[in-house]
């Protein structure tokens, strides 16, 4: 049996941003929820268990910049991953970590000891197609980690359009038995490209025109994230 991560009360989690496709915002939607973890005074730290290392590399700019708010960033790959994130999980409040599109030794070991996963998947039917692979890995997981909550986002929408309800329909005609929609979008918003070539999370960037719609959008998300891991959802 693997350890858990004990709760002690109000914000403490190991977060999982994965899933089965690449592309479709994951560290992205981790540095972001990251960054408003740090703003509402929560200690957090990032794993970087991608071999492409935009999460790391996304920190070595913000270190760059000392009026920011400092992240923790760490980088790990292998199948021993779960060992790593438990050793961080004795130290830090919360972890979130940022792993590969796809079935990787990282994603596996990750769910092991998660609290809560949240896979991004954008509106494209290729990305919707990997959804019962996702199910099949989640439901491995469970046998050993059977609190884990796993919920998909919609990530990277045309902010133009409402895509909501298509996947709706497709989740009810899959049947997802682990894998459960969020109620939060995210838009493909270029604020967000922006704000990250410095190191920064939407609500710190500096143009308040481009951010406002994406700033609202990224804080009603991690809300929906802390509400799973308190159990208030």
């Amino acid at each position: 049996m693997v350890a858990k991560h004990i709760n002690k009360g109000g914000v403490f989690m190991i977060l999982l941003i994965g899933g089965e496709k690449g592309g479709t915002g994951k560290s992205m939607a981790a540095v972001n929820i990251a960054v408003a973890m740090c703003h509402k005074k929560k200690e957090v730290v990032l794993i970087d268990a991608d071999k492409q290392p935009t999460t790391s590399n996304w920190a070595a700019h913000r270190v760059q910049d000392e009026s920011l708010p400092r992240i923790i960033c760490v980088q790990k790959t292998g199948k021993d991953l779960h060992q790593t994130i438990q050793a961080v999980a004795e130290k830090y409040a919360n972890v979130i970590i940022d792993v590969g599109g796809r079935d990787t030794p990282e994603l596996r070991s990750a769910l092991l000891v998660a609290d809560v996963m949240f896979s991004p998947i954008s509106p494209a039917q290729f990305d919707a197609e990997t959804i019962p692979k996702l199910e099949e890995l989640i439901g491995m997981a469970k046998t050993v980690n059977s609190s884990l909550k796993t919920y998909a986002f919609i990530s990277r929408a045309n902010p133009a359009t409402s895509e909501k309800n298509e996947l709706i329909e497709l989740f009810e005609e899959i049947g997802t038995e682990h894998l459960r929609l969020a109620d939060s979008v995210i838009s493909d918003y270029v604020a967000y490209r922006k704000a990250s070539r410095y190191g920064r999370g939407i609500i710190e960037h500096t143009v308040k025109r481009e951010k406002e719609r994406g700033e609202k959008e990224l804080l009603a998300l991690y809300k929906e994230i802390v509400g799973v891991a308190d159990g208030k959802k």
